[in-house]
C-alpha cells in the first residue's frame, strides 16, 4: 500500500513540475524585462508557481495565460514596493550569466527602455508578453482580459511607436562638404 502511495506522489510531483519546466524560462525573461533585476525576476516566477500550485491551478488548458498574468501582477507589486525599501544594487556582472536574460549592454537598450516606458499602458503590458514571454495573441488576450483583436492592435501600435521613436532619436550623419572649406 505504501508503494502505491509513493508512486501516486511521484506521479503528482511529475505533473506539478511539468508546467515549471515548460514555462519557467519564458516567465523569467518576461519578469526580468519588467523588473530589470535577476533576483526579483527569479523570486517572482517562483512565487507565481507557488501561488498557482497552492490554488491547484496547474492544469494545462488555461495555465499559460493564468501564469503570465500572475507573473505580471507580482512584478507590478514588486515595482510598487521598490521606492519604499532601501536597495543597494549588486554588481550583476559578478553573478553567473543566464542565457535567457536579455542583454543590457546593447547601445540601444537605454533608449529603447525609455521608449517602452513611454508607451500607453495596454501596449506596454502586451508587448513584453509577446516578445519576452513568447505568448500567442490569444494567450496574451486571456492574460490581459482583452480581445485578440485588441492585443494585435496594441502590439502593432507599440512596435510602430518604438520604430518611429528609434528613427527620431538616431544620430544624424554629419554632412560632408566634398572638398569645400
Amino acid at each position: 500500500m505504501t508503494q502505491e502511495k509513493d508512486q501516486e506522489h511521484a506521479a503528482a510531483d511529475d505533473a506539478a513540475s511539468l508546467p515549471y519546466r515548460r514555462y519557467a524560462e519564458r516567465g523569467f525573461r518576461f519578469a526580468h524585462a519588467m523588473l530589470r533585476n535577476v533576483d526579483d525576476a527569479e523570486e517572482t516566477v517562483q512565487e507565481a508557481f507557488c501561488r498557482l500550485a497552492a490554488a491547484k491551478q496547474l492544469e494545462p488548458p488555461a495555465f499559460e495565460p493564468r501564469f503570465f498574468r500572475t507573473v505580471r501582477n507580482l512584478a507590478i507589486d514588486r515595482l510598487r514596493q521598490r521606492p519604499r525599501r532601501a536597495h543597494l544594487p549588486l554588481d550583476e556582472s559578478a553573478l553567473p550569466a543566464r542565457a535567457a536574460a536579455p542583454p543590457d549592454d546593447a547601445p540601444l537598450a537605454p533608449r529603447l527602455r525609455r521608449l517602452v516606458a513611454d508607451l500607453p499602458a495596454p501596449q506596454r503590458d502586451a508587448l513584453p508578453l509577446r516578445v519576452h514571454g513568447g505568448l500567442a495573441y490569444d494567450a496574451i488576450a486571456a492574460a490581459l482580459d482583452a480581445t485578440t483583436t485588441q492585443v494585435r492592435t496594441w502590439i502593432f501600435r507599440a512596435r510602430r511607436r518604438l520604430e518611429d521613436g528609434l528613427r527620431r532619436t538616431e544620430p544624424r550623419p554629419e554632412r560632408t562638404t566634398h572638398g569645400r572649406s
